[in-house]
């Protein structure tokens, strides 16, 4: 477990200093960001008890909550992030009798993509419901969350195209 940790730590480090200190969206001065610190919830191993990988989640969501002033909602979309995993590993890898048994960074990019798109979508929906939280500017709020879930889904896959060790 010791591996799979500093693996996790490699990962958990520079995708939050790149989201809180580079992708700002107020210092960038843009409506639309990529979350890539939802790279994060893609690479945790499957194998990791619930428990930490909510606590994970939490930790990661305050930390964006924290420093740049969204009063909760990252916190709380990670948890749910994290909450449904296994239900959307096996969504995504349906042949697979044990979540454990899948290895993420193994998988062929095509799987890779499936499960982020999931993912980033799940997240986006839940972010723009709460940060705008009023049904009647549901145009607001499917415009943030397709063109953002978008911009994030392009961007992750990029990332994960240039850090694939294959």
């Amino acid at each position: 477990m010791s591996k799979n940790l500093s693996r996790v730590l490699v990962w958990f480090f520079p995708l939050l200093f790149i989201q809180i200190f580079v992708l700002d969206p107020y210092l960038l001065g843009l409506k639309y960001v990529p979350f890539i610190y939802i790279l994060l919830f893609i690479y945790i191993p499957n194998n990791y008890p619930k428990w930490l990988v909510l606590i994970i989640g939490f930790f990661t969501g305050f930390l964006i909550d924290f420093s740049n002033y969204y009063g909760g909602i990252h916190a709380i979309c990670c948890l749910i992030i994290c909450f449904l995993r296994p239900n959307i590993l096996k969504i995504i890898f349906g042949d697979v009798l044990n979540t454990n048994d899948i290895k993420i960074e193994k998988e062929s990019f095509f799987n890779k993509l499936k499960y982020l798109s999931l993912v980033v979508l799940i997240h986006h929906l839940f972010i723009y419901l709460f940060i705008v939280f009023d049904l009647k500017k549901s145009m607001l709020i499917l415009e943030s969350f397709f063109i953002n879930s978008l911009i994030t889904i392009l961007i992750c896959s990029l990332i994960i195209i240039l850090t694939n060790k294959k």
